[in-house]
């Protein structure tokens, strides 16, 4: 039986290559039906060809359609959350899904080792690093509090940074939304430790140029140390709002001694207005680098 439906659908596809369909006298709800089931970069390729292509895939009702038929959400949720879109551009919305969500990948398919296979691929490490996995690494720090991770990144040598440079562009957010607008960019980070060590976590805002007109650093030395009997976990939190205009690449720099050991990275862009900065309330950061 599979052998004759094998026979059917080859002569079928061969019947339509002989006979291709003029999609261009298509009426708008066939084309509609057939664009909801392409991938959405195709859908993209797709608007090139002709005006009623693109406008039959144009719009917010078409793409809440699609992510439907994709059993997806992501528009919806940012739709009733009744915070502002920051953009009609829904195709891309969809596809870059750069707002109110972790930007950060925890793999990477490509990666050269364990360090850089089990992290986002845009992580530059050190040399210093190394990946480690419970219980033979996380586990000898648990005693006394919560399982929080089953795995994270160490530092083993006597200083080690890994930093990560993320692109406005890339995400699909425009320069004007950026600047308009005015979103929180938010990073957050698990970190613990064996030794007392000096741990630093940096966010730094990045213009056109590449010049640093906004920095964030936190310096955890302390508060991740509690002693040879009581390691634990503890989170930082660098939140940047009210930023001056010109920004368009985020920068991210951890810095740790022997025994540092990150987990749970996460950076995100909330859909969220906040007001231009105030003049003259931040220092000179030019002598700060993000880049280790």
């Amino acid at each position: 039986m599979n052998c004759f439906k094998g026979l059917f659908f080859k002569r079928k596809a061969i019947l339509l290559a002989k006979n291709p369909v003029d999609l261009s006298k298509a009426c708008p709800d066939v084309l509609r039906e057939i664009f909801l089931r392409l991938p959405k970069k195709d859908i993209i390729n797709c608007r090139k060809v002709c005006r009623k292509w693109n406008n039959a895939t144009y719009g917010r009702q078409f793409w809440l359609a699609k992510e439907k038929y994709a059993r997806e959400r992501y528009l919806r949720r940012l739709i009733d959350s009744g915070t502002p879109l920051f953009s009609d551009n829904f195709a891309f919305l969809s596809i870059k899904r750069p707002f109110n969500r972790n930007l950060l990948a925890t793999y990477n398919l490509y990666g050269e080792d364990e360090v850089t296979r089990n992290a986002d691929p845009r992580w530059e490490f050190s040399s210093g690093w190394r990946f480690i996995v419970a219980p033979l690494g996380l586990g000898t720090i648990r005693a006394g509090f919560e399982n929080k991770f089953n795995a994270g990144h160490e530092i083993y040598g006597e200083q080690a940074t890994k930093s990560i440079k993320i692109s406005i562009d890339d995400l699909g957010i425009t320069p004007e939304a950026m600047d308009q607008f005015r979103p929180p960019i938010i990073f957050s980070e698990w970190l613990a430790v064996r030794t007392l060590s000096r741990n630093e976590v940096i966010v730094a805002l990045l213009n056109v140029k590449n010049k640093c007109v906004r920095l964030e650093a936190k310096d955890m030395s302390v508060n991740t140390y509690h002693g040879t009997g009581t390691k634990k976990w503890n989170h930082v939190e660098i939140v940047l709002k009210s930023y001056p205009v010109g920004v368009r690449t985020i920068a991210i720099a951890v810095r740790g001694g022997c025994g540092l050991i990150t987990a749970g990275s996460r950076m995100e862009i909330k859909t969220e207005e906040t007001p231009p900065p105030l003049l003259g309330i931040f220092q000179s950061i030019s002598a700060t680098s993000v880049d280790g």
